[in-house]
């Protein structure tokens, strides 16, 4: 019996010490606002070679940095001192279009 006791004393203090996320309320709409935004970004990447820093400083908002390595490995294309990204109906790390709604 002692030894049950000591077990739920010990759960008991250990409870508040597991972590609570903490949740922002975030609606359908901002989701696919935020999607879309994403996307508009990276189909603007086909619009004209652009430095490096700008590419990221334009990707950063939506994309990790290790998302950012992949899309940028498979789409981007050096041209006229700039990169840029050509238009293909299979692209990798593209958002997929579809409709937000």
């Amino acid at each position: 019996m002692k030894k049950l006791s000591i077990f739920i004393l010990i759960f008991l203090l250990i409870i508040p010490l597991s972590p609570q996320a903490k949740t922002e309320s975030i609606n359908k709409k901002d989701i696919f606002s935020f999607l879309q935004e994403a996307y508009n970004t990276q189909v603007a990447l086909s619009e004209y070679p652009r430095t490096q820093g700008e590419i990221i400083e334009l990707l950063s908002p939506y994309f990790s940095g290790s998302y950012q390595r992949l899309f940028w490995r498979e789409n981007m294309v050096e041209e006229e001192g700039g990169f840029l990204t050509y238009g293909s109906d299979f692209a990798p790390y593209y958002i997929p279009f579809f409709q937000y709604s």
